[in-house]
């Protein structure tokens, strides 16, 4: 599952936002400086200027020595977090960020800042309850919501994270972020008609948010759209988004249109850019199973196997091709596989014991048929299964 995109918020709003902090911050140094003598403000200053420049080990030093100085003052904590957080070094930006509320607990950003990192590093339920602060001091706070709505969708709960993503809307009805999000929590609850169309109005803002266009496309797909699936993939794929994916999932549109040779292509693609994508291999057998060319598509299942063993309909396909080559023997090992993997596929029941029959182990495809026939809710299915019984059962 694609995590969601979380809105950061902009340095200048907490540097600003921060002023003057120094002096509410309880037990903050009332500083003295030797004349001509760096003050705090001092270093502030150099450590804003070297986050300019990216330097953020600079930015570090400067707020520490501000910090010295000042041990009271917020402001230093949450910039020399801001940096800690730029250097990749998220445990040192939480405990800044966590004195600074220690030092100003009123200031809903901060309380954002350390949220977004507890998210970065897999902490839901504590980014939850951060924006959860933020949105307690500052209830008109947009990109609170929208973040807590990317930690609840991360926690599976996607009831919550719709919440929290309307009313991010609510409050801000261009925030692309929000739609694109709500997409997913709307996918993931398979809403699809909904989920595309927040996808197509976080397009609409102009954002293709690392592949918007990719996840309308699968919400098109589960729709049986596959013409705009289609289209979808093709833009993610001009985009540069998901570019395996969205070869694969395209090869998946184009094999439910029968147009087989567009989708080997996408398959042939998409295993170039993902050697190991599984899916792709055994979609491929089944294009080429689908094109008769059944000794091709043995070496796509067998690929698709050794990547994932635990394919279930890896080794049904491969037993079917087997089967269709007259490989009974061979067929019946995959069955028996496939099986042990979806004990209720009926299919797979039907399949094994239909090979059986061609083996003459008459009593071993009866039993098999008959365990088809319990699992089956096909019609179509039912009437193949008791039409194979009858006719062994007469033999």
């Amino acid at each position: 599952m694609q995590r969601s995109i979380i809105a950061l918020l902009a340095l200048v709003v907490i540097l600003v936002s921060l002023a003057g902090l120094a002096a509410q911050a309880p037990g903050a140094a009332d500083a003295s400086p030797t004349p001509g003598e760096p003050t705090a403000g001092d270093y502030l200053l150099r450590g804003d200027a070297a986050s300019e420049e990216g330097d953020y080990r600079g930015a570090v030093d400067a707020y520490t020595s501000a910090i010295e100085l000042e041990p009271g003052l917020a402001t230093a904590y949450v910039k020399r977090g801001d940096a800690h957080a730029n250097l990749g070094d998220d445990l040192r930006a939480l405990a800044d960020y966590g004195e600074a509320i220690e030092l100003a607990p009123q200031l809903a950003e901060t309380h954002a800042r350390r949220g977004e990192v507890n998210y970065r590093l897999d902490r839901n339920r504590a980014a939850v309850a951060d924006f959860g602060r933020a949105i307690e001091l500052d209830p008109d706070f947009a990109s609170a919501y929208l973040n807590r709505g990317a930690a609840y969708s991360d926690l599976g709960e996607h009831e919550l994270a719709i919440e929290d993503f309307d009313r991010a809307l609510e409050l801000d009805d261009e925030l692309a972020a929000a739609y694109y999000n709500r997409g997913n929590a709307n996918f993931n609850l398979e809403r699809w008609g909904p989920a595309v169309e927040d996808y197509g109005r976080a397009i609409e803002l102009g954002s293709d948010l690392g592949g918007a266009h990719y996840s309308r496309g699968n919400a098109y797909f589960n729709l049986g759209e596959f013409e705009l699936a289609i289209a979808d993939y093709d833009e993610a794929i001009e985009r540069r988004a998901e570019p395996a994916l969205s070869h694969y999932h395209r090869g998946n549109s184009y094999l439910n249109l029968g147009e087989l040779e567009r989708a080997i292509d996408d398959y042939d693609e998409a295993v170039r850019l993902n050697p190991d994508l599984a899916p792709a291999y055994l979609n491929r057998g089944t294009a080429y199973a689908q094109l008769g060319r059944h000794r091709r598509a043995l070496a796509d299942y067998d690929e698709a196997i050794e990547l994932d063993e635990r394919l279930p309909s890896a080794h049904g396909h491969r037993g079917d091709s087997h089967f269709e080559l007259e490989e009974f023997e061979a067929a019946i090992a995959d069955y028996d596989r496939a099986i042990d993997l979806t004990p209720d596929a009926a299919a797979i029941w039907y399949n094994r014991g239909l090979a059986k029959t061609r083996l003459g182990q008459l009593d071993g495809a009866l039993t098999d048929l008959a365990q088809a026939l319990a699992l089956a809710t096909d019609p179509v299915l039912i009437e193949q299964i008791e039409g194979l019984i009858e006719e062994l059962e007469g033999v």
